[in-house]
């Protein structure tokens, strides 16, 4: 069996399969062959290059499969990641092909990348929602109207409004939990002190 390919001379069918999250222990076992699972039609069939090799790989992966991956009723027709599948074939004592551990690696890296590329997306879209001048204005607002709307004292706890503000906003049909109240006064109350550029004015 060639262990060793090169990324250009890798079947079109072994970089199609290492794509894929998952496969079925029967796909798994052909890969490892060297075997199109595409053209594996039956477990103890003919194929073109013989079943001995087959046999001898689903019967070690079965036997692993059952003690490190997950006991299932019908193991064969069940899917696994292929590196639960690579464990398995390792305490098996057999040989994966290098190139198809590679392929799977390398479009594994490629998801990684696209899925932490959405979320920085999705978490600067967030964060862009507001320009900062905005942000500082709401903070402000919110400032105001919790220390003179409702006396808000952050020092004392039997003074804090964010009681007051979830049961006024339930009031009016909305819903809001007392930690987001309670993050945002915080947020306000810090940015009315870091920013005061006049002296407050007695009542």
């Amino acid at each position: 069996m060639n262990q060793e390919k090169s990324s250009e001379n890798i079947p079109i069918y072994v970089k199609r399969y290492a794509r894929m999250p998952h496969w079925t222990m029967r796909e798994a076992i052909a890969l490892i062959c060297g075997m199109n699972p595409d053209e594996l039609t039956d477990y103890t069939g003919k194929y073109s290059r013989g079943t001995t090799a087959f046999d001898l790989v689903r019967v070690a992966l079965l036997r692993e499969e059952i003690e490190t991956v997950k006991r299932k009723s019908n193991p064969m027709s069940s899917t696994y990641r292929p590196q639960k599948i690579f464990e398995a074939a390792k305490l098996a004592g057999l040989r994966v092909p290098e190139y198809l551990i590679k392929e799977v690696q390398r479009c594994y890296a490629k998801r990684e990348a696209v899925r932490e590329g959405i979320e920085k997306s999705e978490t600067s879209q967030a964060r862009s929602d507001l320009t900062t001048t905005e942000r500082n204005s709401l903070l402000t607002i919110i400032a105001a109207m919790a220390k003179r709307g409702y006396g808000h004292d952050e020092n004392n706890k039997s003074k804090s409004a964010v009681s007051e503000i979830v049961s006024d906003a339930a009031l009016i049909g909305l819903r809001i939990s007392d930690d987001t109240v309670r993050k945002w006064l915080a947020q306000a109350i810090a940015h009315m002190k870091e920013n005061q550029d006049i002296p407050p004015k007695a009542d």
